[in-house]
């Protein structure tokens, strides 16, 4: 096949700033024509199967030309041409099943091939639910044979030839129902790792458990839709919206996610699209038919970071910014010369902790400040913490949270003195000796009263923090 300058494209579109990582998109059991059993390859037919496996290693050398990570592959059957399910014509059962196999490994080893480290992403890897119903059955390896399934056989092929350097990736596409309160999602990643296995021959597993990794979907038009019947439908949380439902779910799904998850909408664009028009797309962005939906998305993917930014473009707007939390000057009353390091003393809402009889002090400093003389201080303290509390919280509420500190080792982090994951604050890198920002981003879950903002140092410097705020952020 001679080559072309496709992976020129695709060279561009991975040195798009916000894209990390690009996957090449492919279709490998759809032909686009309803009930197109005419375009169904048979399994023994060499010739079809040859051109298989060359498509998709031309494909393959594409993305590492053009250093894209890997490709996306979608199996869902929307012809109706049953691929991958044994049928009339095909031949004895057990004998397809093993050139089900033979054909995994043929046209796998051409992508591997060409590009040793790909990441292959599949929407159903051995979360096929097209098959038997592996999730319940109490023996999958029968459920396969009575459903007359080929498609755990076509992947022990890919999973006999995948190199050591290469990854899978099992987007589970049913996540699109999961719902975080039920813990969904956590179900499936263990059932992706072991639930599977009687699927997985015993020559592939031990790599099936090194090298297949659980991306769960997130699909956005779930909280859109009107019609409470739709399978797809997800309600509001009690006392919330359904904007706090998509919050939850993808809380869940990110700590579920071992490295990868993905977002799928079809009704709105996740950004605007210039002289493009998208069939049944409206114009409106997701984030406005959801509203903070992208604010959700950055605090879970990176907290600190989207803090920061979101910080930095409304203050670029122009936006008036109010603390909320009383008192974040640290500024206590002092009479006479009583300054100085007053330890144990804090401004009102401030707290302290410290484990057993650790080493160092806490109070207030009443000789530095960031914008006035005082500040709270943490004299090499190895396990203690400065606790600033606000409780006007309520389920949904999204705050900036920023902070500055002076120091080599400054930490932070927000939490709700629950069994939530806490959002870390990550400083602004400079001198030890100059005052520094620290930011994150909270989006405030269901059932929580009070919101920490946590400060702590370390055991061989002596630190300071200041001016501690926490805006509301109702930016849209």
């Amino acid at each position: 096949m001679p080559r072309t300058n496709t992976h020129s494209h695709a060279r561009r579109a991975k040195k798009h700033r916000s894209l990390r990582h690009s996957l090449l998109g492919a279709w490998i059991a759809n032909t686009w024509k309803s009930n197109d059993t005419a375009s169904r390859k048979r399994w023994d037919d060499d010739a079809a199967w040859e051109l298989f496996a060359n498509n998709l290693g031309v494909l393959a050398r594409i993305a590492r030309e053009g250093d894209i990570e890997g490709i996306l592959l979608d199996p869902e059957d929307y012809s109706g041409i049953r691929q991958f399910r044994w049928r009339e014509g095909d031949g004895d059962y057990d004998t397809v099943r093993k050139l089900a196999r033979q054909r995994g490994r043929e046209v796998f080893s051409a992508a591997f091939r060409e590009k040793p480290d790909l990441k292959l992403m599949s929407l159903w890897f051995m979360s096929w639910p097209f098959g038997g119903n592996y999730r319940t059955s109490d023996d999958p390896d029968a459920e396969r044979c009575r459903a007359k399934d080929l498609w755990p056989d076509f992947v022990n092929g890919m999973l006999d030839v995948l190199p050591e350097t290469a990854m899978i990736i099992d987007g589970d596409e049913t996540s699109y129902y999961d719902r975080g309160d039920r813990g969904d999602t956590f179900r499936k990643s263990k059932h992706i790792q072991n639930g599977y296995l009687a699927l997985v021959e015993p020559e592939n597993r031990t790599k099936y458990r090194g090298k297949v990794h659980f991306a769960p979907a997130n699909y956005l038009d779930c909280y859109i839709f009107a019609d409470k019947t739709d399978i797809f439908y997800q309600p509001a949380i009690e006392g919330g919206t359904r904007a706090d439902r998509f919050a939850e779910n993808f809380e869940h799904t990110v700590v579920a996610s071992d490295g990868y998850l993905w977002i799928y909408g079809e009704r709105h664009p996740l950004i605007k699209w210039r002289n493009v028009s998208l069939n049944r797309v409206k114009d409106t962005l997701w984030n406005e038919a959801v509203p903070g939906m992208y604010d959700m998305i950055g605090a879970s993917r990176d907290a600190s970071d989207w803090g920061a930014r979101k910080f930095r473009m409304l203050e670029k707007q122009g936006c008036k910014f109010v603390n909320l939390l009383q008192n974040g000057s640290c500024a206590i009353s002092v009479k006479g010369s009583s300054g100085g390091f007053l330890t144990n003393r804090f401004a009102s809402g401030f707290s302290t902790w410290k484990h057993g009889k650790t080493p160092g002090e806490i109070g207030t400093d009443t000789t530095v400040g960031r914008n006035d003389r005082f500040s709270v201080r943490l004299e090499k303290v190895k396990r203690g913490s400065v606790i600033a509390t606000f409780k006007d919280i309520k389920l949904g509420d999204r705050f900036i949270v920023r902070v500055f500190g002076k120091g080599q080792n400054l930490r932070g982090s927000v939490d709700f003195c629950s069994g939530y994951p806490s959002y870390p604050i990550r400083f602004d890198e400079g001198r030890p000796d100059e005052w520094r920002a620290g930011y994150t981003y909270v989006v405030v879950p269901r059932n929580v009263k009070t919101m920490r903002v946590i400060v702590s140092g370390s055991a061989d410097e002596t630190v300071w923090y200041d001016d501690f705020a926490v805006y509301a952020d109702g930016e849209k």
